[in-house]
């Protein structure tokens, strides 16, 4: 989510656990396909986002709870939607998480409050890698837990490999497809799949005629059909559907990582990989193929829309300010009914059926569309 741009070394790179010889298990929560942690700060309970591939970040309550100090340290960081800006770091002697106590501990601030979208997940910090980096994690999306320790567990099953390091420090592995490699980052942060931002796997699927999904509005591209590629070189994938976006850094967010069972040594620098399944094969889901967004000006209004899916045959175009899906009004949707929707709602609406009708606003006309699978 938040990617550290500064080549400088900085404090955020540093974090201790003075505990030996310990093993701690974190129960996890699950909302829109991404993993949370909730902590107890005196008798108010805090929720964080655990994002492998971000540095640690709390709101500006959580640094005043904890009594955090400014330090002269400031950090270039870049987001998700490809903002830069400078943002301040801040100390604190210890933080206990998960019966762990960490000294020495930085933090970047940001108000994800005031953050919208991000404000719909309604959580007040990242635990990102900056954390974990004199530990074992364990990560198990079976039993929606995560175990911190200073031991490595049993890795019978399990194919290993070097830990890659990409961006000053975000944990990667390699992904391989025939000739071509990729070092792709591990990113709980993410909760799509796998994107790959590299030109050569652009042209490859086009040599190749891969079956190419490109999706109008937020620029990018999938490809279906890319069969047994494999990661860390001993796991092979049946199919997978793999997106592109150019100048995107290569990463793997829970949409795959969900596929295994993860351990990542940062002491010994290793990563461990587990199928949970004998076999990983997905291909393009069946869609409607347009997504959504909401300001005060538009409401809800069609934001992208999936190339050759039944909305891009249908007279819907992006911009089209949406009146009503089936039954639900839309019209006077607020931030809130935006963010239930699209984290919630969305999928019972779209769950198990092989229609849907809109009613659309553009410029003064109204529209009505029927969409069929």
């Amino acid at each position: 989510m938040f990617n550290l741009f500064s080549s400088k070394r900085t404090p955020l790179q540093c974090a201790k656990v003075q505990t030996k010889n310990f093993s701690k298990t974190i129960l996890l929560q699950s909302k829109a396909g991404l993993l949370f942690i909730s902590i107890i700060i005196n008798n108010k309970s805090y929720r964080l986002l655990l994002d492998t591939a971000a540095f640690t970040l709390f709101s500006p309550q959580l640094l005043e709870e904890l009594q955090c100090k400014k330090t002269q340290e400031s950090v270039q960081t870049l987001d998700a939607f490809g903002t830069q800006k400078d943002m301040q770091v801040y100390s604190l002697d210890s933080l206990e998480i998960g019966g762990l106590i960490f000294n020495d501990f930085f933090v970047i601030c940001d108000d994800f409050s005031k953050n919208f979208p991000l404000s719909c997940l309604e959580f007040d910090g990242i635990l990102g890698y900056n954390l974990f980096q004199n530990l074992i994690l364990d990560l198990n999306f079976d039993k929606k837990e995560l175990i911190l320790s200073d031991k490595l567990p049993s890795t019978q099953g399990y194919s290993s490999t070097k830990l890659l390091s990409l961006n000053a420090g975000v944990p990667a592995f390699k992904l391989q497809i025939e000739n071509k490699t990729f070092e792709v980052g591990i990113d709980t942060g993410k909760n799509d799949g796998l994107m790959i931002g590299d030109k050569k796997f652009l042209n490859y699927c086009e040599q190749k005629e891969l079956q190419k999904q490109r999706t109008a509005g937020i620029f990018s591209s999938s490809f279906s059909g890319l069969n047994q590629f494999k990661i860390i070189n001993k796991i092979g994938i049946s199919s997978f559907p793999i997106s592109y976006q150019e100048n995107a850094q290569n990463m793997a967010g829970t949409a795959f990582l969900k596929n295994f069972h993860i351990i990542i040594d940062f002491t010994k620098r290793k990563v461990y990989l587990k199928k949970r399944n004998e076999e990983i094969k997905e291909d393009f889901l069946k869609s409607f193929g347009f997504l959504t967004f909401w300001n005060k000006e538009k409401k809800l209004y069609i934001s992208a829309i999936v190339e050759g899916s039944p909305t891009y045959k249908s007279r819907l175009k992006i911009g089209d300010m949406i009146l009503s899906i089936n039954d639900l009004d839309t019209l006077n949707f607020s931030q809130k009914d935006y963010c239930e929707f699209s984290l919630l709602a969305q999928k019972s609406i779209f769950h198990n059926t092989n229609s849907v009708k809109l009613t659309i606003k553009r410029d003064t006309k109204l529209i009505q569309v029927e969409l069929n699978l």
